[in-house]
Formats: C-alpha cells, sequence, structure tokens
C-alpha cells in the first residue's frame, strides 16, 4: 500500500475544492414549471433534457463537484501508473471486455474490498472504454485530496441523508450528457471484507437508476487482489455480461448483488486454475 503522505504531497499543490455545490435548476418533463415546483409528477421524470447540462440554479451544501480537467488526467496517468508498478506484481483482466452501447452511458459496478478500487476503475477505463469517467468519493476524502475532483470525482456524505441524495442527483444529471460517460457506482456503499456474503447492497444504486430514468449500460465488474508466487500482489478483473436496462426493465439490487457474487465466485476459480488473461499492468508470469 502507498503511503498516504504520498497522495496528499501529490495533491498539496492544489487549492481546495469550493465547499458547496450549486446543483440543476431541472425542467419538468411533464409540464412547464421547474420540479422544484412540480407537485404533480415524480422526481424520476423531473431531470434535465436529454443531451442538455444542468442549468445552476440552487446550492446543496457541503458537497464537492467533480470538474474534470484534460491536463489533470495527463499528469495523473503517469503516476498512478507508477504506484501500479511499484505496489503490485501484475494486473490482469480474465475473460473478455463485453461490448457496450456507444450512445448510452455506462454504469459500472464494482465490488469494494480494498483501497485501490477507485485506481482500478480509473485503469478499466484507460484501457477499455476510453470514456470520461466520473466517481463518488467520501466528502472527508475528497477535501483532503481536491485534486481528485479534476479527475471526475464527486463527494458523498453518507451520515447525511439529504446529502446522499443530493450525490445521487449530480450522479443522474451526469449521465444525462451528451457526450456518454462513465460513472464508477460501487453499491455496497463502504468498504468490506472480500469475503462477506451477502455482499451487502445498498438501495442508492436504485435510486440513481429511478433518479435518471432513461436506459443506461449497466456492467459489472468483479475485482480480486490475490498474493502468489511473488512478494507483491496481483489484481484481477472479470466482467459480467452488458445489460441494457430503462426504467420499465430495473433489474432490483438484490439482483445484481448475486450477479456479482456469482462473478466473484467465478474469479476465484478462474485465479486457482492459474489464468492470467490480458496483463493491463507489468509483465506476464513466466
Amino acid at each position: 500500500m502507498p503511503r498516504a503522505g504520498s497522495i496528499a504531497a501529490f495533491c498539496a499543490v492544489w487549492k481546495r475544492a469550493p465547499t458547496t455545490l450549486f446543483l440543476a435548476g431541472f425542467t419538468c418533463r411533464n409540464t412547464p414549471s421547474s420540479a422544484s415546483s412540480c407537485k404533480k409528477c415524480c422526481a424520476r421524470k423531473c431531470w434535465p433534457r436529454k443531451n442538455a447540462w444542468p442549468i445552476i440554479s440552487r446550492q446543496v451544501e457541503g458537497m464537492i463537484p467533480a470538474k474534470p480537467a484534460a491536463w489533470a488526467d495527463r499528469i495523473f496517468y503517469p503516476y498512478v501508473m507508477h504506484l501500479f508498478h511499484r505496489h503490485f506484481q501484475r494486473i490482469c483482466l480474465l475473460g473478455e471486455v463485453p461490448r457496450c452501447e456507444a450512445q448510452l452511458p455506462l454504469l459500472l459496478l464494482p465490488n469494494h474490498s480494498t483501497w485501490w478500487d477507485g485506481f482500478f476503475v480509473y485503469l478499466l477505463n484507460k484501457k477499455n472504454f476510453y470514456r470520461q469517467p466520473y466517481l463518488m468519493m467520501l466528502e472527508e476524502q475528497l477535501r483532503r485530496y481536491p485534486f481528485f475532483a479534476k479527475l471526475g470525482v464527486f463527494s458523498i456524505n453518507p451520515h447525511s441523508a439529504s446529502s446522499v441524495r443530493a450525490s445521487l442527483r449530480y450522479a443522474a444529471a451526469l449521465m444525462q450528457q451528451t457526450r456518454p460517460v462513465l460513472l464508477g457506482f460501487f453499491p455496497q456503499g463502504e468498504l468490506r471484507p472480500w469475503d462477506t456474503r451477502p455482499l451487502g447492497y445498498q438501495r442508492g444504486l436504485e435510486v440513481l437508476l429511478k433518479m435518471f430514468g432513461d436506459k443506461v449500460n449497466l456492467l459489472n465488474v468483479a475485482i480480486k487482489t490475490e498474493f502468489r508466487n511473488e512478494r507483491l500482489p496481483e489484481a484481477f478483473f472479470l466482467f459480467d455480461q452488458n445489460r441494457v436496462v430503462g426504467h420499465d426493465d430495473l433489474l432490483r439490487s438484490q439482483d445484481l448483488e448475486k450477479i456479482e457474487e456469482g462473478l466473484l465466485s467465478e474469479l476465484t476459480q478462474r485465479i486457482k486454475r492459474g489464468e492470467q488473461g490480458r496483463v493491463l499492468v507489468g509483465r506476464a508470469s513466466s
């Protein structure tokens, strides 16, 4: 594990991100009034028009928005690759990368058992999907490392129901952008030991899909780190099949949780069989 100080030093040169977020003024699809004054329709229908970036209109306290910048990505990519090479023997993708609908946003759903998982999402996007990535991070951590907002990270405060809902609204608005994005979302909601079963999916995923209310690529991915024959660990990824879902055919959190648990079991069996797959970082084993 890298020392926290190395990340802190990397972020120290950047100013603290704003502590407030101006969220969207949503346009209701049912009436000409704003969503805040619409009492006839559900929240799912009160979202920005497709291909329209939200208009700034109201303030939500205590949330840090994503502010992705190409220059930040150019700086960060070689740095995180250095971390991967330093702390992992190799990082491998087992199986194939499923084909996703290019015109739809991609919701990537990993298990969450290591500090590295957010970086793994970043790597998977860089190597396979080539989209603008977005990811939630605990508010206290994003305040500590504000540079990550430049990479598409925004905050969530799980101790505040209003903050959680604001973060989910913001995530749904991000998926409305003209250029389809990748949103990394951890349905467990917190770090849990890898072998925890059931995984403990929270309701946030269902709420997010209902808020978005449109078709989306839904892609489970299993992540496992393993010490085998080397001093450093290896990391392995395995994708499930892609699912295009909309408001009329949403999957329940319990169903997606079972899918992820099955995928984790399959990943474990493949590792035991000695599969190596495609090496994303490091060298193939001899």
